[in-house]
């Protein structure tokens, strides 16, 4: 640790470079404290004050300047006595205060642009070949995600909801996913898809693995399908 998330933003360019890192728990995060919505001091906070990556995805907002982060999070469930009744979860706003990042994997990340050349008489063609070169790799976008990485994040969204509602059907999961932004769950509203995600992609690389990563079985007891 040692990096505070206003220094590491800065050095990314922005926050939205550094959550897919956080995401994918390739940087790590702590907090000095968690507070629930009316103020108080969480009593579930982890001990150690670490942010786990299974939180990002449910970030509701984010405050750099001030190294504060607020995340939507499951706070308390129950399940009726009922072989198949529903689980029903109840959230907070979780705020995480004097939120700090691995600064190694930052740095590693987003190494610093090395400091420009001096200049010599007689070179000038050569210094403006060398600024625009710096130009161009300054405004190239950031690599977008490759398609597994992708897959691995809808993975673990997927099994997020399922530990809200383990009785979504497959279409209602898609739909809180890929559908519209309406109908998607919070923490995806304004996600944006780089892969082409079709229910038949959805269905072979999401359901069952989000069903396992959620510990859900993969049959229902007397033969009814668990998308059913």
């Amino acid at each position: 640790m040692g990096m505070s998330l206003r220094d590491a933003a800065a050095r990314a360019g922005l926050f939205d470079a550094l959550r897919p890192h956080l995401e994918q728990a390739r940087i790590m995060a702590r907090a000095e404290g968690f507070y629930t919505s009316n103020g108080n001091p969480w009593k579930r906070a982890p001990a150690d004050g670490r942010i786990p990556a299974d939180w990002w995805p449910q970030l509701c907002s984010v405050d750099p300047a001030a190294n504060r982060a607020t995340f939507r999070l499951v706070v308390f469930s129950m399940v009726g006595p009922g072989l198949y009744d529903k689980v029903e979860s109840f959230t907070d706003d979780i705020r995480a205060i004097g939120v700090e990042l691995e600064s190694a994997a930052v740095e590693a990340r987003f190494p610093e642009a090395p400091a420009p050349a001096p200049r010599h008489a007689g070179r000038e063609d050569a210094d403006l070949l060398d600024s625009g070169v710096q130009l161009v790799n300054a405004v190239r976008p950031a690599a977008s995600p490759s398609k597994k990485e992708e897959t691995d994040f809808a993975i673990k969204s997927a099994a997020q909801e399922f530990r809200k509602n383990s009785g979504l059907t497959r279409d209602e999961l898609y739909e809180r996913l890929f559908g519209p932004k309406d109908k998607r769950a919070l923490s995806l509203k304004n996600k944006n898809w780089v892969t082409s995600w079709t229910p038949s992609r959805f269905r072979r690389k999401v359901w069952k693995q989000a069903r396992e990563r959620a510990e859900l079985p993969l049959f229902a007891p007397k033969g009814r399908r668990p998308e059913k």
